[in-house]
């Protein structure tokens, strides 16, 4: 009898593995997330728009110069060093482009992760994707696991998989205009709220 519940178990264990297994496998079989984020760019950036993205990043189909890729985690020095340096650029990226690409959580992810490294950027961050600096967050395309409609939380996977082969890409898209000092307020003294978000929302 006491063997029954061990053979449950494994039996249990076997069945989730291979359940997982053929669910991860499904994710190569449909569209890489970079190429439907560039197709969704493509149907609906409005005509003349910039487009900027993350620095230390894979592309979308949509080129954009490394001068105008926006520096996440590369000048983290400014952020305690020279951090009125730091707002004002962050605030300028917002005033000059239209669409913010995120091709995957490699910076921001390990920005929110070190707040104490990053205050600045993560005050930015948190207010960006909150929707308090003048963009909505347009669409979110990602492309885990899927087993008979549920989605498996693949977050805290190996880097490999999670920014390579199937990151979860975040396109933000301006729908209002503030100006530069505003901006560089906003960054600077978020809603209360704001800063209560953690790195995981």
């Amino acid at each position: 009898h006491d063997a029954l519940p061990i053979c449950y178990g494994g039996a249990l264990a076997l069945i989730a593995g291979l359940i997982y297994g053929v669910s991860y496998v499904g994710i190569y079989n449909r569209p890489h997330t970079l190429v439907t984020a560039g197709n969704w760019m493509r149907a609906h950036m409005k005509p003349g728009a910039k487009v900027t993205q993350n620095s230390w990043d894979n592309g979308i189909g949509i080129h954009v110069e490394s001068s105008n890729q926006l520096g996440i985690h590369d000048r983290g020095e400014q952020d305690i060093r020279n951090p009125q340096e730091r707002v004002r650029y962050l605030a300028g990226m917002l005033v000059n482009f239209d669409y913010i690409v995120f091709p995957s959580k490699r910076g921001y992810g390990t920005t929110l992760q070190n707040p104490d490294r990053f205050p600045i950027t993560n005050q930015f961050l948190r207010a960006l994707f909150a929707e308090q600096l003048g963009f909505r967050i347009a669409t979110v395309i990602d492309n885990p696991p899927r087993f008979l409609g549920w989605k498996f939380y693949t977050d805290q996977e190996d880097e490999t998989a999670r920014i390579y082969d199937h990151p979860k890409v975040v396109i933000l898209e301006k729908n209002r205009e503030f100006t530069q000092e505003q901006l560089e307020d906003l960054i600077l003294n978020p809603p209360d709220w704001v800063n209560d978000i953690t790195a995981r929302e």
